[in-house]
């Protein structure tokens, strides 16, 4: 299966649940799974191979290299205000190193819709002892 069917199964499973797309684990773990039983895998050689897969993903996922002048920059801002992160993947901040520049980190999935649904954003705003107002910054990194 080339790239392009793999895609476009992934949208497929997506369609059929779409909540998954506010889970990135656990969508690659669906498309996996429905892409080995089209190759012919039973649905618990399936589930086995996609645990596998996902979590070789996660692991490749977590390889990152984070430049000295990321870890100044955090440094300093978390010295004079409190951070917190929000994603919607599914990068280890304590595997990556960022763990302790940040009071909490919430994740899409396992805490709630992703971004730009308002759940992580007012969990952040909680954590903080903030209400939601135009003073918050939120900083947005693609």
């Amino acid at each position: 299966m080339g790239t392009a069917r793999w895609q476009a199964l992934k949208q497929a499973v997506a369609q059929v649940d779409p909540m998954l797309r506010h889970d990135v684990t656990q969508w690659r773990f669906e498309y996996l799974k429905i892409g080995l039983m089209q190759f012919g895998y039973s649905l618990a050689k399936a589930e086995q191979a996609a645990q596998v897969g996902v979590a070789h993903v996660l692991a490749v996922r977590n390889q990152v290299d984070v430049p000295a002048e990321t870890h100044r920059v955090l440094q300093a801002l978390a010295a004079r205000v409190p951070l917190v992160a929000i994603t919607n993947g599914n990068v280890d901040v304590e595997k990556i190193g960022l763990a302790p520049y940040f009071s909490a980190v919430f994740m899409a999935g396992r805490d709630g819709m992703a971004k730009p649904e308002p759940a992580l954003f007012v969990q952040a705003a909680r954590h903080l002892a903030l209400l939601p107002r135009p003073f918050c910054m939120w900083v947005i990194i693609r």
